[in-house]
């Protein structure tokens, strides 16, 4: 049942790792509120079948190819984006001395890299909204009570 105290009918968002957790909820009350939701993920399975408010579209984020071609999706099927909300995030908790080239740059390339390149690869589609509106769900690394790898400048015990 769509919410009827404001709407966003009309409106297309896409939400980055929305097939599981946070992502997942704020697609889904997205599409409450009426718009139309691209939700992309690593792993969207064969039978994830949306109705016509959900298109899946599967995405690494962390792949700088998997972005261009999320961009191009959008730019050849839509020409437009009203919403971006970049969500998709990962951590690795280990020591500093610990961590391999290969793990920093997985890292950076998935919390930091991917929402600076799709807002700023997504900024002309954005621009054609009346009104639109990008949100970075960025990190727990500033959660004083969760443990997070030396990456984000957390001590280790």
């Amino acid at each position: 049942m769509k919410d009827k105290r404001w709407t966003l009918e009309g409106k297309l968002a896409l939400v980055t790792g929305g097939t599981k957790g946070i992502g997942k909820g704020i697609a889904e009350e997205l599409v409450m509120h009426g718009a139309r939701v691209i939700i992309t993920s690593r792993s969207i399975e064969e039978e994830m079948q949306g109705n016509d408010d959900i298109i899946y579209y599967r995405s690494d984020a962390s792949v700088k190819a998997d972005r261009s071609a999320l961009v191009g999706f959008v730019a050849d099927k839509f020409n437009r984006l009203d919403i971006l909300i970049n969500n998709v995030g990962t951590n690795i908790r280990k020591p500093t001395v610990s961590y391999t080239d290969t793990e920093l740059d997985f890292l950076l390339q998935t919390n930091l890299i991917s929402s600076f390149s799709l807002t700023r690869d997504l900024y002309l589609y954005l621009k054609k909204a009346e009104e639109a509106s990008v949100v970075n769900i960025s990190s727990v690394g500033g959660l004083k009570h969760l443990r997070t790898g030396s990456v984000y400048g957390r001590r280790q015990k």
